[in-house]
């Protein structure tokens, strides 16, 4: 599946699980192969591929396992907003 083969698709939750159709299937019925042809396509052709990219690349590290060893938390001096550091090591 390529980017413009979606017409549609619906998100949500429910009590019974998380809502996620597209083309009117849902996403377990939908092929693996047909997934990730979907976000190859979009990595390489989408306008925003280099934000989603560094995004699906970001949520894939959270599924390494890791131990956490160094997490700091506090306010920028300059501008008020809060500054946030987390290194995690494989286990």
């Amino acid at each position: 599946m390529k980017e413009s083969d979606v017409k549609e698709y619906e998100t949500g939750n429910h009590c019974y699980g998380e809502i996620l159709w597209v083309n009117g299937k849902e996403y377990a019925d939908i092929d693996k192969q047909e997934k990730i042809e979907l976000l190859l396509d979009m990595f390489e052709n989408n306008h925003n591929s280099e934000l989603l990219l560094r995004e699906v690349f970001s949520l894939a590290l959270a599924y390494i396992e890791a131990e956490l060893v160094e997490d700091t938390n506090d306010k920028c001096d300059q501008c008020g907003d809060w500054n946030t550091y987390s290194k995690f090591k494989s286990v």
